[in-house]
């Protein structure tokens, strides 16, 4: 398994109201609007920041998008249930986030990690898979994460989401990560920004945090 190349608008723009919109328009609405668009550093930096806010704000339906298993029906069906009405108050100035939900899961998760927020006992993980065990990613960053915390830690403190810096670190871990990944599965191209995420989800899930102590 190989991270895919740094993919600065991997998620497209990211679409923010203007200040002289005269109304806001949501997805299949008719209505004027003057919007601009965004990309970049400055979108990977609001993708980030409002996973942190989402996991601060809205814990209890951070916690319940967290619980359900990765790149399932059921995790599509309940990003589909918190983000489908109009308004997100942790988009600040965007008014529309175009991304993968389960990028947004993502990002929500390292969220979870940065503020400290306490695992519940049901998501808890005190017995991280082995290579055997390993079914999906997810698995595959615990099975690693458990081992190379530090590593993990630097990687979440010292890089941004999106960057080059981001995809040079994941990089270098790829032998290692690769111990964890079923030899079927190594040739599956996932991109680093996502290897990140599921990353920064497993050191929450094991019950670590950016500030070394995570809240009761």
């Amino acid at each position: 398994m190989r991270p895919g190349p740094v993919m600065r608008a991997v998620f497209g723009a990211v679409l923010i109201g203007a200040v002289s919109a005269s109304a806001q328009i949501a997805p299949g609405r008719s209505g004027h609007s003057t919007m601009s668009y965004f990309g970049g550093d400055e979108a990977w930096d609001t993708l980030r920041e409002f996973g942190e806010c989402y996991a601060s704000t809205q814990r209890t339906n951070a916690l319940k998008f967290v619980s359900t298993r990765p790149d399932s029906v059921e995790e599509r069906a309940e990003y589909v249930r918190q983000f489908s009405s109009d308004g997100q108050n942790c988009l600040s100035l965007a008014s529309e986030l175009r991304v993968p939900y389960q990028m947004v899961r993502g990002v929500i998760a390292e969220g979870l990690y940065r503020r400290g927020i306490a695992v519940p006992a049901s998501l808890a993980v005190n017995s991280p898979p082995t290579l055997s065990g390993v079914r999906n990613f997810m698995d595959a960053a615990l099975c690693f994460t458990a081992g190379h915390r530090a590593q993990v830690r630097t990687l979440l403190a010292t890089t941004k989401l999106g960057t080059k810096a981001e995809n040079d670190a994941v990089g270098a871990l790829m032998p290692a990560i690769g111990a964890c990944i079923p030899a079927a599965a190594r040739q599956v191209s996932i991109s680093s920004p996502m290897i990140r995420v599921r990353l920064a989800e497993a050191m929450w899930r094991l019950g670590e945090s950016a500030n070394g102590q995570v809240a009761r």
